[in-house]
């Protein structure tokens, strides 16, 4: 995975990842410099909560692809034959999200996949 940080896989691997910051695991973002976003809060300028993140995702890929990613990372590290079946659960989990986005706004899908993993 030579287009994400070490430190990115690692957590990852731990379940640590913060899945607001799925996005920056799509290659098709890594030439564009990081967008920082300032907001007003009282009468100073803050850093952008990670909700206003969820406007990297403006298409079904852009979900996908981070998000087939980050399962590639996790099924990489499973030892044996754990990862076969991890696999088969993380397309099921997508075939889910492909067909709830027939019904649902891309935000709804995101923020139900946001939600299912800090559920976990």
């Amino acid at each position: 995975f030579p287009h994400i940080e070490d430190a990115t896989i690692s957590s990852i691997i731990n379940h640590t990842f913060d899945p607001y910051h799925l996005w920056k695991l799509d290659p098709r973002l890594k030439n564009n410099p990081q967008k920082r976003t300032l907001q007003l809060v009282g009468s100073s300028l803050e850093l952008a909560s990670d909700e206003l993140s969820l406007k990297e995702f403006k298409d079904l890929p852009s979900l996908f692809i981070p998000l087939t990613i980050y399962f590639e990372v996790l099924v990489f590290y499973v030892p044996g034959q754990a990862g076969a079946k991890l696999a088969m659960l993380f397309m099921r989990y997508l075939a889910i999200l492909h067909d709830y986005s027939a019904d649902y706004t891309l935000a709804a899908l995101v923020r139900y996949h946001i939600d299912f993993a800090y559920a976990r």
